[in-house]
């Protein structure tokens, strides 16, 4: 997750992967997105694989939520693209 290596999907130099952050008034969920075809099989083990890892992820997420999260409630309900930046520059924007 916005990691300073991030790439574009592999054999496809034009489609970055993305880290969206959609931010409600309750609080923000973070969604990773490719854009890409994927046929029905593909897409049914992909699903099963997904669901094998979401426990794990979530542990792994929980801490960078409790730091990063103030700071994403701080801005409006809307869906950000969460950048590979330094500062000063800002780290997620408004997803257009």
């Amino acid at each position: 997750m916005g990691h300073k290596d991030a790439t574009p999907a592999r054999g496809d130099s034009t489609t970055p992967n993305v880290m969206v952050i959609r931010r409600d008034a309750t609080g923000f969920d973070l969604h990773t997105v490719i854009i890409e075809g994927m046929e029905p099989e593909t897409w049914n083990k992909m699903k099963s694989l997904c669901s094998h890892f979401v426990g794990y992820c979530e542990s792994q997420v929980k801490p960078i939520n409790a730091h990063y999260g103030p700071e994403i409630m701080r801005h409006p309900i809307g869906a950000y693209e969460l950048l590979v930046t330094e500062p000063p520059n800002d780290w997620i924007r408004a997803l257009e």
